[in-house]
């Protein structure tokens, strides 16, 4: 219950399942994606992980209906780290977890 497989690779993460159907997966991307709900749920995922500077609020509640989690993962480009806690996604992974402190706590 602690465990989540995260990867850029797509393939790895179907074979990751093969494996262990049990442990959720999710699939990162670094662009805009069509309709992620539809590819991701698909790939039987439970999670979506895009770049933060590609979120919008349609795209996160297509993906919640579809009981799809949302982790934003945050690069190195500037992004207004409260918009996108703001759109309702289920987590955040950084290399700030400082910056994300901060916010969380104010």
């Amino acid at each position: 219950d602690k465990v989540l497989i995260s990867s850029f690779n797509h393939e790895s993460l179907l074979r990751m399942k093969e494996i262990a159907k049990e442990i959720p997966c999710g699939m990162l991307f670094d662009t805009w994606t069509i309709h992620p709900e539809e590819y991701v749920k698909k790939q039987g995922m439970e999670c979506y992980h895009p770049v933060a500077y590609s979120l919008r609020k349609d795209v996160v509640d297509a993906l919640k209906k579809e009981g799809i989690k949302v982790h934003a993962w945050l690069g190195k480009h500037p992004v207004d780290y409260e918009k996108v806690m703001a759109m309702g996604i289920d987590g955040i992974i950084t290399d700030y977890p400082d910056v994300i402190s901060k916010i969380l706590a104010e």
